[in-house]
C-alpha cells in the first residue's frame, strides 16, 4: 500500500479529463507566496492543464488548510482570482533545472532535464534517484563455507 503523494499521484494518473495528454507532458512548477511577514516561500508545485490542476504541498499531511495555512490560502486566492496558481501574479518556473542540479545531474550516469521532469532517467548498468548505484550482476559463484 502507498500513502501520501505517492499514492495521490497514481490515484490521479486514473483519471481521465480533456486535457490529459497536455497534462503529463507538463513540468512541475514551483508554486510561491508569501507569508504574514511577508517573506516569500515554497507553498509546493503544481501541474496545471485545462480545468485540472494538481498541486502537492509537502510536510502537510492529509490537512494542507490546517498545517499550511498561508500556502492554502494563496492556491485559493490564485484560483479564484486569476484561474491557475501563479508566483504572485507571475508564471511560475519550472523546477525541473533545481531538481536536476539537487540530484547532482545524475552523477554522469543518466539524464535530467525538462524533458524527463527533473528527474533522473539512468543509463544502464545505474539504478537509484540519482543514478548513483551502480548495478551488480548475479552470478553463480560457488561460495566455499
Amino acid at each position: 500500500m502507498k500513502d501520501g503523494v505517492i499514492q495521490t499521484l497514481e490515484w490521479t494518473k486514473g483519471i481521465e479529463f480533456s486535457h490529459r495528454d497536455l497534462f503529463d507532458q507538463r513540468a512541475r512548477q514551483l508554486h510561491k507566496f508569501k507569508d504574514r511577514d511577508g517573506l516569500e516561500k515554497i507553498g509546493g508545485y503544481y501541474r496545471h492543464a485545462g480545468n485540472f490542476t494538481l498541486v502537492v504541498t509537502p510536510k502537510a499531511g492529509h490537512m494542507v488548510p490546517a498545517s499550511q495555512t498561508y500556502a492554502s490560502k494563496s492556491y485559493v486566492y490564485d484560483l479564484i482570482h486569476r484561474g491557475k496558481l501563479t508566483c504572485f501574479g507571475y508564471e511560475c518556473q519550472s523546477f525541473s533545472e533545481q531538481q536536476c542540479e539537487y540530484m547532482r545531474y545524475c552523477n554522469g550516469h543518466g539524464t535530467c532535464g525538462e524533458e524527463t521532469y527533473g528527474q533522473c532517467e539512468c543509463h544502464e548498468g545505474w539504478h537509484g534517484a540519482d543514478c548513483s548505484a551502480e548495478v551488480y550482476e548475479v552470478s553463480d559463484i560457488d561460495y566455499e563455507f
